[in-house]
């Protein structure tokens, strides 16, 4: 069975009862179509059934069914969930999730490789491309600003001003 990481989640600072998420998909449709996700701990994968109290762009308050909440209760800082593939839903053809990324090469506007994605990290300001090449890694956030293309189809993102970057 194959899993698709869809967020963080995180014990919220005001109620015992709730949890803050936080989407890695800007698709508000893949998380108001699902009731439950998948929280690994120590290895073993336990289902976590909730319902969206609020929500404000890709951050989520979650309250947790009372059958999941022993699970979540332990929580310390900040946990990766999932969801099975098979419940994912389909997306537009420009539209992808995170997972998609990691393994694509970081190409400049001349398909020059400059390393590749080997992690995308979730921040609460965005997403923030991890890019491996022979020499070290650096980051780069996922916006506008410096995404030119991504091409999942071929593996490939193009980035503006990567060399420079890289040099970083």
């Amino acid at each position: 069975m194959s899993f698709t990481k869809i967020g963080i989640i995180k014990k919220d600072k005001y109620s015992k009862d709730l949890i803050e998420f936080t989407s890695s998909t800007k698709n508000n449709t893949t998380i108001k179509s699902i009731d439950n996700f998948i929280l690994k701990k120590n290895g073993e994968r336990y289902s976590i059934k909730f319902q969206i109290k609020s929500s404000e762009k890709n951050k989520y308050l979650l309250e947790i069914n009372s059958e999941s909440k022993k699970f979540v209760e332990e929580l310390k800082g900040v946990s990766e969930i999932f969801i099975k593939n098979e419940n994912l839903p389909i997306l537009e053809n420009d539209e992808f999730y995170n997972d998609e990324l990691v393994e694509c090469n970081a190409i400049d506007e001349n398909e020059i490789i400059y390393g590749r994605i080997i992690r995308v990290i979730d921040s609460s300001n965005g997403s923030i491309l991890e890019i491996e090449n022979k020499e070290k890694t650096f980051l780069v956030p996922f916006n506008e600003s410096f995404i030119i293309n991504v091409d999942i189809q071929n593996k490939k993102i193009t980035i503006k001003n990567i060399a420079n970057l890289a040099e970083i």
